[in-house]
C-alpha cells in the first residue's frame, strides 16, 4: 500500500510473484529505451547531426559508466534500506533522463537534406553542371558551419546520465529483492525469468523504433520529395524516447506499493544460511556507515570466485553490447534491406535466442541440480561453444555494383562488370570530371544501362524530367551511361541478385547469443552465492561497476571503430569525416569477427580459471 492505504485487497499481490511480474515490466521497458532504440536511433543520430560511428558509440557508452559508477555507491547505500522506494526512484530518473535525451531534436531545429549553403533557400544541385560552384568550401566558412555543435552531445550526455543511474538501481537493487525474498533452489529460476522477460525490451524497442523511423524526423511535417528508402532519410528517433518516459514516470508508482521485506523473506534467509558457503564468514552488516564503504568494497573485490565470475559476465558483454548498438547497421549493409527491415530481424533475432538461452539455462541448473563449482564447469563448457558459435561472423555478402564505390565505372560502350577489387576505384571517370560533383553526396540513381550511380552528378546527368501518369521524375542526358540504352536515370538502387547467405548468417547469429545467454543467469547465481547474506545489493553494484565499464564502455566504442574502419564511402564536409554512407562488406565482417573472438577466447579462460578455483575452494 502506500503511506497509510494499506487495503486487504491489495496485500493479494503482496508476493515475489506479482514483484516478479512489476520488475519484469520495468526491466522491459528500461530494455526497450537503453538498448532495443539504441541500435535504431544510432544510425539516424549519425546522420541528423554529423557524428562517426566511434563517437556516438563513446556517448551511448555514457549510460554504463555511469550506472557503474552511480550504481556503486547507490548500492552500497540502499543496500540496508527500503529497497522497493528506491527502485521507484530509479525509474522516475530514467524518465528525466529520456526527456533530456530527445531535447536535441527540439533545439537543432528543421531537417534539412539537401546542402545548404549560406542560407536556406539556395541548395546544392545533384546534377551535373559545368559551373557548379563548389558549395563545401563555401560552408566552411559560412556562419553555418561556425556554430558550435558541441550542445548536442553535452545534452545526450546528460541524458543518459539519468537513464544510466535509474537503470542501475532497477537493475542492481531488483534483483537482490528478487534474490531475498525467495527460496535460494526457486531464485535461480526467478532470475531467468526476470531476464527472459528482459529480453523482450530490446526486440520491442527495435520493432517500435523501426516503425517510428519511417516517420518523418520532423513529424508532423512531411517532406515532399523524400521517400523512406533514401538513405538521407531520417526517421523520428526522438519520439519513442518521450513516450517511454511517460510510461516510466506514471507506472513508477506501482513499486513503491511494496513493503520492506515480503512475507516470505525470514523463511527464505534461513534457507541461504543454510546453504551458502559464505555463511562461516564474519557478515559485517555494511552500508550503516559512508566511513565502512572502502573496506565493504575490498572484501567484495577480494573475493576470487565473485572476481572471476563478473570478468567473464563483463568480457561478453562487450560483443553483446557491441552487436545490439550497430547489429542493424551490419544486417543492412550485408543484405541492403531497409532500416526497418533491418531493426524488426534485429530485434526478432534478439528476442528468440537470447529467451532460449534464459530458459535453457534456469532449466538445466534446477534439473541437474548444478549447485558451486558444477556451474562453473558448465559455464566452461558452455564457452568453448560459444568461441566455435563466433565464426558465423565471417559469412558476409559480396558489395552492390555501385560505381565508382565498390566497381569502376564502365567504358562507354559496354556494361559494367563488378569484378574489380574496391582499390582500383576512382569516385570520378572521364565522363563526370567536368560535373564538379561533390564526392561526399550519396543520392544513388539508377540507370537505363542497370547499373547504380553515387548520384545524378556521379552519373553526368544534367537534367531532371517529369513523365508519366502519375509522374516520376527521371534525370536524362546522363553522360556516363554508354549509348547502347536511353541515358536516363532513375532514382534509387538497380534490382540486383538477393544475398543467399543472409540466411544461414542470421540462424548462426541465432545459435551464437542462445550459447551466450545460456551462461548467464548460471554466472549470476554463483555471483549471488559467493558473498554474504547482507552485502548482496553492494555486491550487484559493484558488478553492476565492472560490468558496465568493461562491457558497456568498450562494446560500443570497439564495434563503432569497427564500422568505421570498414567505411568505404564517408559524408565529409571542410574535410572532417561525419558518417558513413557505405560500407565494405567483406572488411565489416572480417572486423566483426576479429573483435569479436577476441573477446570470448579471453571469456573462456577467465571461466576455465573460475571452475578451477572453484573446485579447490570445495575441497578446502
Amino acid at each position: 500500500g502506500w503511506l497509510s492505504y494499506r487495503p486487504d485487497y491489495l496485500q493479494r499481490f503482496n508476493s515475489p510473484r506479482w514483484l516478479l511480474a512489476l520488475l519484469c515490466f520495468y526491466a522491459v521497458i528500461v530494455n526497450i529505451e537503453l538498448l532495443g532504440f539504441r541500435g535504431v536511433v544510432v544510425p539516424q543520430i549519425e546522420k541528423r547531426f554529423n557524428m562517426t560511428s566511434t563517437f556516438i558509440g563513446s556517448i551511448m557508452s555514457t549510460v554504463d559508466i555511469s550506472s557503474g559508477i552511480c550504481g556503486v555507491l547507490l548500492t552500497y547505500y540502499v543496500g540496508q534500506r527500503h529497497k522497493s522506494k528506491w527502485i521507484g526512484y530509479g525509474i522516475i530518473c530514467l524518465s528525466f533522463g529520456s526527456v533530456i535525451f530527445a531535447l536535441p531534436h527540439f533545439i537543432a531545429g528543421p531537417y534539412y537534406y539537401l546542402n545548404i549553403a549560406t542560407n536556406n533557400t539556395q541548395t546544392t544541385s545533384t546534377l551535373c553542371s559545368s559551373n557548379a560552384m563548389n558549395v563545401s568550401n563555401n560552408l566552411c566558412t559560412s556562419a553555418t558551419h561556425q556554430s558550435s555543435p558541441w550542445i548536442y552531445p553535452v545534452i545526450f550526455i546528460g541524458g543518459l546520465v539519468f537513464c544510466g543511474i535509474g537503470y542501475s538501481i532497477q537493475y542492481n537493487v531488483g534483483l537482490a529483492y528478487i534474490d531475498e525474498n525467495v527460496s535460494p533452489k526457486i531464485s535461480p529460476v526467478y532470475i531467468a525469468l526476470f531476464h527472459m522477460v528482459a529480453v523482450i525490451g530490446p526486440t520491442l524497442g527495435y520493432v517500435v523504433g523501426g516503425v517510428f523511423s519511417n516517420v518523418y524526423v520532423d513529424w508532423p511535417a512531411t517532406p515532399k520529395d523524400l521517400k523512406q528508402d533514401d538513405p538521407r532519410w531520417i526517421g523520428a528517433w526522438w519520439l519513442g524516447y518521450l513516450i517511454v518516459g511517460a510510461i516510466a514516470f506514471v507506472t513508477s508508482l506501482l513499486i513503491f506499493a511494496f513493503p520492506y521485506h515480503l512475507p516470505t523473506y525470514q523463511k527464505s534467509k534461513e534457507k541461504r544460511l543454510a546453504l551458502s558457503k559464505t555463511s562461516k564468514k564474519v557478515d559485517n552488516q555494511y552500508g550503516k556507515r559512508w566511513a565502512d564503504f572502502p573496506r565493504a568494497f575490498y572484501d567484495v573485490i577480494s573475493n576470487r570466485i565473485f572476481l572471476l565470475a563478473v570478468l567473464g559476465l563483463s568480457l561478453d558483454q562487450i560483443p553483446t553490447i557491441g552487436l545490439l548498438t550497430f547489429l542493424p547497421k551490419f544486417i543492412q549493409s550485408q543484405s541492403g534491406a531497409s532500416l526497418l527491415t533491418a531493426t524488426t530481424l534485429a530485434g526478432v533475432t534478439a528476442v528468440v535466442s537470447a529467451a532460449i538461452g534464459q530458459v535453457s539455462s534456469g532449466i538445466i541448473v534446477k534439473r541437474w541440480n548444478l549447485v558451486g563449482s558444477k556451474i562453473s564447469r558448465f559455464c566452461f563448457y558452455a564457452a568453448i561453444a560459444n568461441v566455435i558459435s563466433a565464426c558465423v561472423l565471417l559469412m558476409s555478402c559480396s558489395n552492390p555494383t555501385i560505381a565508382g564505390i565498390y566497381t569502376p565505372y564502365p567504358p562507354s560502350n559496354i556494361t559494367m562488370r563488378s569484378q574489380a577489387t574496391t582499390q582500383s576505384v576512382q569516385p570520378t571517370a572521364a565522363c563526370n570530371i567536368k560535373c564538379h560533383c561533390d564526392n561526399s553526396l550519396f543520392s544513388p540513381v539508377c540507370g537505363a544501362n542497370g547499373i547504380t550511380y553515387q548520384s545524378p552528378c556521379h552519373a553526368g546527368c544534367n537534367a531532371l524530367l517529369a513523365t508519366g501518369s502519375p509522374a516520376t521524375m527521371n534525370y536524362t542526358g546522363c553522360s556516363c551511361i554508354n549509348s547502347k540504352t536511353e541515358k536516363v536515370a532513375i532514382r534509387g538502387f538497380c534490382s540486383g541478385e538477393s544475398c543467399t547467405i543472409v540466411y544461414p548468417l542470421m540462424v548462426g547469429i541465432v545459435v551464437m547469443v542462445i550459447i551466450t545467454f545460456i551462461s548467464f543467469s548460471p554466472t549470476l547465481t554463483i555471483i549471488l552465492r559467493s558473498i554474504p547474506e547482507s552485502q548482496t545489493t553492494f555486491a550487484m553494484g559493484v558488478e553492476g561497476l565492472i560490468f558496465r565499464i568493461v562491457g558497456g564502455l568498450l562494446g560500443p566504442v570497439v564495434y563503432g571503430y569497427v564500422m568505421d574502419v570498414s567505411c568505404i564511402l564517408w559524408n565529409e564536409e571542410c574535410d572532417t569525416r561525419q558518417f558513413c554512407w557505405r560500407y565494405d562488406n567483406s572488411k565489416l565482417s572480417l572486423y566483426m569477427f576479429t573483435a569479436t573472438i577476441i573477446c570470448k577466447g579471453i571469456k573462456l579462460i577467465i571461466y576455465g580459471l573460475l571452475w578451477y578455483f572453484h573446485k579447490q575452494q570445495e575441497v578446502a
